[in-house]
């Protein structure tokens, strides 16, 4: 092989190992790029299992109540509360929750079986976020109420780094804890039952979910706190638990738990009618609330009505990047390839 040829095949095979370097470089250059868009632009399409968010391990649905309960402290009746869902806190406490959504009043029920002492260091606490951002730390969209002692009703909002006190309005939170028997414990033990007049006005307000909500129990003759979520603190609303969605149904739509009243499917025969004798006020009869009929179904503002199958929660669709980091990112390959093609050719220039 002469000279001229060796020095071609050297050329040849150094413009191969260029060709490859380069498009080495370009592909590393590009991964550099997408990696450093995704850091940057969190809000632009991206959705990593809601990173701020509460902790979605525990979610529940905000379902539209049958009646609202009386604010005694007490079970005014065996099924004050059944239309709502039972959450278990810990061993020794459970709540509920429920909403009207004609008047939008919230309540909740919350039982802490194991204490029946009255201590000053007991504290009851309701915390919600809004928009269940999360966080560290509490924002301007995140309240807690807490009842103190079993006397002291408090309202704080949070600042950024913590709480600042602020105050409810006349009558927009309504309150009584005692201790009596439930049909959930027929122990003696302390009850709170809370209710918010609307949850779209007021200080305290809640927009439509998912919001961010913590409820806790805590006896200071024991040192026990119960939590839902478990193990929360009000302190750090991203370990919060998740109000996911809402159901303008009842509870009792859905379950075949007993509820307030019995439930009549047998339609009345005409000796019944015929009988002149008061025989009807001793057969229970069925109260609209429930078996709600569509005229019967409450209907919130227009804005906060989602699509029908906004009912059932969805998973979040994950997306990497948005439409314009991703224009962005085939741009910069673009021109990383037009940049190779001219060096390719020039190197090809050199050799005639």
């Amino acid at each position: 092989m002469s000279d001229i040829q060796i020095k071609k095949a050297v050329d040849a095979n150094t413009l191969v190992t260029n060709k490859k370097v380069l498009f080495k470089r370009i592909i590393v250059c590009s991964l550099i790029v997408f990696l450093a868009l995704v850091a940057i632009t969190p809000n632009k399409g991206v959705i990593l299992q809601n990173v701020k968010a509460g902790n979605a391990a525990y979610s529940m649905t905000e379902y539209q109540c049958t009646a609202l309960s009386t604010i005694d402290g007490a079970w005014t009746t065996a099924g004050e509360w059944n239309d709502g869902p039972r959450i278990t806190m810990s061993d020794n406490a459970s709540f509920t929750y429920k909403v009207d959504m004609t008047s939008f009043s919230m309540q909740w029920l919350i039982e802490d079986f194991a204490d029946s002492t009255n201590n000053t260091g007991d504290y009851w606490q309701i915390c919600l976020d809004q928009q269940n951002s999360g966080g560290a730390t509490p924002q301007s969209g995140d309240f807690k109420i807490e009842i103190q002692g079993h006397t002291t009703l408090k309202l704080y909002q949070g600042n950024g780094t913590g709480w600042t006190e602020v105050s409810p309005q006349a009558g927009e939170l309504t309150w009584a804890n005692t201790i009596s028997s439930s049909p959930w414990d027929s122990s003696p033990h302390w009850i709170l039952e809370l209710s918010d007049s609307s949850k779209i006005a007021g200080t305290l307000q809640t927009p439509q979910p998912p919001n961010g909500m913590r409820v806790a129990a805590y006896d200071a003759a024991t040192g026990e706190l119960a939590s839902w979520a478990p193990n929360s603190s009000a302190d750090v609303p991203s370990q919060w638990g998740v109000i996911s969605d809402y159901s303008l149904e009842p509870l009792s739509a859905y379950s075949t738990e007993p509820t307030a009243a019995p439930i009549i499917t047998a339609t009345p025969t005409p000796t019944l009618i015929a009988i002149p004798t008061p025989i009807h006020s001793a057969i229970p009869t069925a109260t609209p609330t429930q078996t709600p009929s569509p005229s019967a179904t409450p209907t919130p503002p227009a804005e906060w009505q989602p699509a029908k199958e906004e009912l059932t929660p969805k998973t979040p669709v994950n997306s990497i990047m948005s439409l314009q980091d991703t224009g962005l990112v085939l741009l910069f390959i673009c021109v990383e390839t037009i940049i190779f093609a001219i060096f390719v050719k020039r190197r090809r220039l050199k050799k005639k």
